[in-house]
């Protein structure tokens, strides 16, 4: 007898990923993609990442100066609570994110 199973995190994220981009490239693109920001949950929603790899890669981003913390929060859309948003950094313009 065969089951089928519903499409996992992992399945998602490796579909949806392009190949050779990074974890940091990923959510950032999902990010610049969002018109008002997103949070760490939404982002892993989108994803498919756990929200603890969303953490790590923001704090990439932001040291790399192209993410920050909105000046605001909002309800999230995954759990309705106040959370803080993150955004494109403005002066990131065309920069290319190259991690270490």
């Amino acid at each position: 007898m065969r089951r089928v199973y519903a499409e996992t995190s992992a399945v998602a994220y490796h579909s949806r990923k392009r190949e050779n981009e990074t974890e940091a490239e990923y959510v950032l693109s999902v990010i610049r993609k969002a018109q008002h920001g997103l949070t760490i949950l939404e982002i892993a929603q989108r994803t498919g990442l756990q929200s603890s790899t969303v953490s790590g890669r923001l704090g990439d981003l932001r040291k790399a100066g192209l993410v920050e913390e909105a000046p605001f929060k909002r309800k999230c859309s995954v759990n309705g609570m106040r959370k803080k948003i993150w955004v494109e950094s403005p002066a990131t313009g065309q920069l290319r994110l190259r991690m270490p």
